[in-house]
C-alpha cells in the first residue's frame, strides 16, 4: 500500500504493508501488532492543508485503527481528531480479514465526522469491491462469514450451518445496505494544490484507457474526464451485477486495463512506461498519481 502524505510544499510517499506514516513518529510493524490500540501517545495536530492516504486494509480494523492514530487523524476513543485535514482510503476495505463491514461502517463514520470538523474523507473503489458487488465471494473471510452466520436466531450448532448462515448473510450485505454504500464509490478524485496536486486511484489510469474515456467525455478538461470515469464505472458495477453487462462494461471492471485492476505501472518496463505516465500526469494537470498494486 502507498501513503502519500503532503503538508503544503512537503511531500513524502512511503510503501509499506500497512501504511504507517505518524507526522510525529514512524513505528515498526512489530509495534504495531502488539501495541495496545488504548494506548495514549501525544496528540498529532495536524496543518489544515494536510493530505494524506491509506491503502488496501482487507478486513484488518486493528491495523486499521494503527494507522489512524498513527496518523493523527482519529484520537483515543477512536474519533476523528483530523481537523481539516484530508484523507483519501483507495480501496480495498473488504475480503481476507476478519472485520470488512466494520472497516466499511468505521470510514462512513469518519466521513461524517471529518466534514463536521471542516475536514473530509474521500473512499474509493477497488477490486475487492467490485469482486464482491458483482458477486464474487472468494475471498471472504471464513471468519467473518462464521460470524456473520452465528447471529442468526436461533444460532447455527455446527461450522458448517454457521458459515452457510453467513455466506447468506454476506450476499444481503452486497445487495442491500452495504452494497448500496460501495456502489456510490469513485474510482478516482483528484486533491491537493500545487505540488500536492495528485490523482488517486487504485490499482492505474493506463494512457490507453485514459484516452478512450477523453473521447467518450469530448473533452480532456482533467474534471470533465474523472467524472466520466467515475460515471462509466459505477454504471458498470450497476449493469453487471444485474445481468446486464456488456462487453467493454465488464472489461472496465476486471480487465487488464481496468483502473481497479491495471498492474502496468509497476510491471512493465520504464522506457515504455514513463512517456505513458507523463502523458497522463500533463493531461490531467497533477503532479503526481499514487496508486496500489491490485490484490
Amino acid at each position: 500500500m502507498i501513503g502519500l502524505v503532503c503538508f503544503g510544499k512537503a511531500v513524502a510517499i512511503v510503501t509499506l504493508s500497512v501504511f504507517v506514516i505518524g507526522l510525529a513518529s514512524l513505528r515498526t510493524q512489530s509495534e504495531l501488532d502488539v501495541e495496545p490500540r488504548s494506548q495514549e501517545r501525544h496528540p498529532v495536530v495536524l496543518p489544515a492543508d494536510t493530505l494524506l492516504a491509506i491503502g488496501d486494509l482487507h478486513g484488518d480494523l486493528e491495523q486499521g485503527y494503527a494507522a489512524l492514530k498513527l496518523a493523527g487523524l482519529v484520537n483515543r476513543n477512536d474519533r476523528w481528531s483530523g481537523g481539516q485535514a484530508t484523507l483519501v482510503q483507495t480501496g480495498d476495505l473488504l475480503d481476507r480479514g476478519p472485520k470488512s463491514i466494520e472497516l466499511v461502517q468505521l470510514f462512513e463514520r469518519l466521513k461524517g465526522e471529518a466534514a463536521a470538523a471542516g475536514g473530509a474523507v474521500h473512499t474509493l473503489m477497488g477490486n475487492h469491491e467490485t469482486m464482491n458487488l458483482l458477486g464474487d465471494y472468494r475471498y471472504v473471510s471464513q471468519e467473518e462469514l462464521a460470524a456473520l452466520g452465528s447471529l442468526r436466531k436461533p444460532p447455527p450448532l455446527t461450522l458448517e450451518a454457521a458459515l452457510h448462515a453467513g455466506q447468506a448473510s454476506w450476499r444481503r450485505h452486497m445487495q442491500e445496505d452495504v452494497g448500496s454504500v460501495l456502489r456510490q464509490r469513485p474510482v478516482a478524485v483528484m486533491l491537493g494544490q500545487g505540488t500536492c496536486k495528485s490523482l488517486f486511484i487504485h490499482a492505474g489510469l493506463p494512457l490507453q484507457l485514459m484516452l478512450e474515456v477523453a473521447q467518450q467525455a469530448s473533452s480532456f478538461e482533467p474534471d470533465i474526464l474523472l467524472e466520466k470515469l467515475n460515471t462509466l464505472v459505477q454504471g458498470a458495477v450497476q449493469n453487471c451485477s444485474e445481468g446486464r453487462c456488456t462487453k467493454y462494461q465488464g472489461d472496465l471492471l476486471t480487465g487488464g486495463n481496468s483502473p481497479v485492476w491495471y498492474r502496468g505501472y509497476v510491471q512493465d518496463y520504464e522506457a515504455k512506461l514513463c512517456p505513458e505516465v507523463q502523458q497522463v500526469v500533463q493531461n490531467l494537470k497533477v503532479v503526481r498519481s499514487p496508486l496500489t498494486l491490485s490484490s
